[in-house]
């Protein structure tokens, strides 16, 4: 695999933009190397390659186009302008993994009508963030895989925009980072996936807009879903999640909706609870006072058991 550095600004299938005259393609990496190349082509096929990447320099989406990459994408820079900018009209897909690796912005979205669609994983191992959306209600994100923050920064900064969702699962392994934050919108944002952190940290954290959690998710045991409400709605109508882990919803402003939503603890260890605001929590049924038993057993929850009424034994064990 060769790294293909750009050797000025110009178009992406122009060989007088790549150092050696080679227009990256192929088992190869591009690099803009501080320059700003702009696709005038899509990534795919034959002018697909392994990874796009830049420590500074951006690619360019033309106005007025939709633009395909099949390859990854990776950012190592500080520019909070983005290595890839949609601004007003320009639409992209990306089918590999997208990840931000500095304190820069992989992807921003900040036009009018655009749309940027993440079939791969997205990850944010930096201080910055692997996308950001911060314009009005018609930025558009769509993301079917993976989401991840290992780091201090953000992996997504959304607005809720009518028609932007998550498919894939979501997840956060760092105290002072977010996975999902979102700053704004008046549409809504659909989350279906799995949601789960680490190390104390917030999964997601909502500011403004609304983001709706729905659908069957599972939460595993002895793993914490953390989630801040500072603002917005999160509405939980039409989720289903089977809990056997920690589910900590905490209201600080805004508001917290459950509707028909269910949670449900698999497990007597689960855990799931609203700071400053209501959730309706139901498990596996207990038996009562008045049931019967074998045994000195007791059932339920080990800080407030449940002991049935004793039935007699015979002399085999069983009940007589």
């Amino acid at each position: 695999m060769t790294t293909i550095t750009a050797a000025g600004t110009g178009d992406w299938s122009n060989v007088a933009t790549w150092n050696g005259g080679v227009v990256p393609a192929g088992a190869n990496v591009a690099d803009a190397n501080g320059f700003n190349v702009t696709l005038d082509v899509d990534l795919t096929g034959g002018s697909s390659l392994t990874r796009i990447q830049a420590t500074t320099g951006t690619y360019i989406v033309p106005a007025a186009t939709t633009r395909t990459v099949t390859c990854d994408v990776t950012y190592n820079g500080t520019s909070t302008a983005g290595m890839i900018s949609l601004g007003t009209g320009r639409n992209l897909t990306v089918t590999g993994a997208s990840s931000n690796t500095s304190s820069g912005y992989c992807y921003v979205v900040n036009g009018a009508g655009n749309t940027l669609t993440l079939t791969g994983a997205v990850n944010n191992s930096g201080s910055g963030r692997a996308v950001s959306s911060t314009g009005g209600n018609s930025q558009i994100v769509i993301v079917n895989g993976d989401v991840g923050n290992t780091s201090t920064g953000i992996a997504m900064l959304l607005v809720s925009a009518a028609g932007s969702s998550i498919t894939g699962n979501v997840s956060s392994s760092i105290s002072s980072g977010n996975a999902i934050y979102t700053n704004g919108g008046t549409g809504t944002l659909t989350l279906t996936g799995n949601v789960s952190c680490t190390n104390g940290g917030n999964v997601l954290n909502l500011v403004a807009g609304t983001l709706n959690w729905t659908g069957a998710s599972t939460l595993a045991a002895s793993t914490d879903c953390s989630i801040q409400i500072n603002g917005g709605t999160l509405n939980l109508t039409g989720l289903s999640l089977a809990n056997s882990g920690n589910l900590a919803i905490r209201k600080l402003s805004g508001t917290l909706t459950q509707g028909t939503g269910v949670v449900t603890n698999q497990i007597a260890a689960a855990q799931a609870v609203a700071i400053n605001g209501t959730l309706t929590v139901v498990g596996p049924t207990l038996p009562a006072a008045t049931d019967v038993r074998i045994g000195s057993a007791t059932y339920g929850n080990p800080a407030s058991p449940v002991t049935p009424t004793m039935q007699g034994e015979g002399p085999f064990g069983g009940p007589f």
